[in-house]
């Protein structure tokens, strides 16, 4: 089950471009308004602007004691867009409840106030960001450059094309902020590898 978290009050594409995603992806790197590489986050704009458009055609309904049952014994993603942090953790937790097991990701994990560390992994590009996760609590799931290894207490993203592909994320289900610190190798389109190992240091 995939979950989008955007602005209700303006098209997704406008707050990208203006800097607004801001409230809902916080401080991101991979944002477009952040550092000087432009926008390099994996999730595409047409993606969220059909959900966006959806949202605003009434199509999806409040959660409530009947329809939560969509989510019982199912397979969780919180935040397929946008960082799971930027909802308090007490409306994230009645679908938790039901859902069999849930794969979460930030890159908040510096400066929120409440403790994520054992429901999310902290999104980290650098082995110094690790280190400084890994002591906050964090497992982390850490994006290396090309022909990079994972470090002794990494485990290689079996999804990855390194590990074979091994499993599929609802196979593993590891990113769960309770298991290991996961590592995997620069991926996506070719501009946005050629950015991330042009802009990053061991």
């Amino acid at each position: 089950m995939q979950t989008y978290i955007l602005r209700s009050d303006m098209h997704p594409q406008d707050a990208i471009n203006d800097g607004h995603d801001v409230s809902i992806c916080g401080n991101c790197t991979h944002r477009k308004t952040v550092g000087d590489n432009g926008r390099t986050c994996y999730v595409f704009s047409p993606s969220i602007a059909q959900v966006y458009k959806s949202y605003k055609k009434g199509s999806y309904a409040p959660i409530n004691s009947r329809n939560i049952n969509r989510f019982k014994g199912r397979l969780l993603r919180l935040g397929s867009y946008g960082d799971p942090t930027a909802i308090p953790q007490k409306f994230w937790k009645p679908i938790m409840d039901v859902s069999s097991a849930h794969n979460s990701y930030t890159h908040q994990w510096q400066i929120i106030k409440e403790d994520w560390s054992k429901l999310t992994m902290a999104s980290v590009e650098s082995k110094q960001e690790k280190a400084m996760a890994n002591l906050l609590g964090y497992k982390t799931y850490r994006v290396g450059l090309t022909g990079e290894k994972p470090m002794r207490d990494e485990m290689l993203c079996p999804a990855s094309k390194e590990a074979g592909k091994a499993l599929q994320c609802a196979d593993c289900m590891r990113c769960n902020g309770q298991t290991k610190n996961i590592f995997i190798p620069v991926h996506g389109p070719k501009h946005v590898i050629n950015k991330f190992n042009q802009t990053r240091a061991l």
